[in-house]
């Protein structure tokens, strides 16, 4: 569960990067992509190492559960990585159990809730500065200036 956690983490990771959201660089090269991977696989294959296996295929199963091992994501090219993500995300949280499915959905629930909150009260707060007069041009003509000055 952890390692599948783990995986998860990964995969999000570098959605983000391809996203660029949550600060997260944006990748836009190969060069993008070969600065931040090894770290994020590196925590990756960290957390399933760190374990004690029964045999030594038992890590490759586990890295392999969502179709994609490290390797593949190593060598990997920037065109064709959203869909391998989309496809890896999916097929992780199908192995996850269902306790886990359902926290996930409720965190994702509140994330969604938070910003459709965020996003009402800055319309609001637009609408009531309007109301009031408050509002500031998006140029002060104090900064606009002729060629003559």
């Amino acid at each position: 569960m952890i390692c599948l956690k783990a995986n998860l983490e990964a995969m999000w990771q570098i959605w983000g990067h391809l996203r660029g959201t949550k600060g997260r660089h944006c990748w836009r090269s190969k060069v993008d992509i070969d600065t931040d991977l090894p770290t994020i696989l590196a925590r990756w294959e960290g957390v399933v190492q760190a374990f004690t296996w029964s045999g030594p295929s038992v890590p490759d199963k586990i890295f392999n559960a969502s179709g994609y091992a490290p390797g593949s994501w190593r060598t990997a090219t920037l065109l064709g990585l959203d869909p391998k993500v989309i496809r890896a995300t999916t097929a992780l949280k199908r192995l996850l159990h269902g306790r886990q499915r359902t926290l996930l959905r409720a965190a994702i629930n509140l994330n969604v809730r938070n910003r459709e909150t965020s996003r009402l009260k800055g319309k609001i707060g637009r609408v009531s500065r309007s109301i009031l007069q408050e509002d500031r041009p998006l140029y002060p003509i104090e900064t606009l200036r002729t060629s003559e000055f």
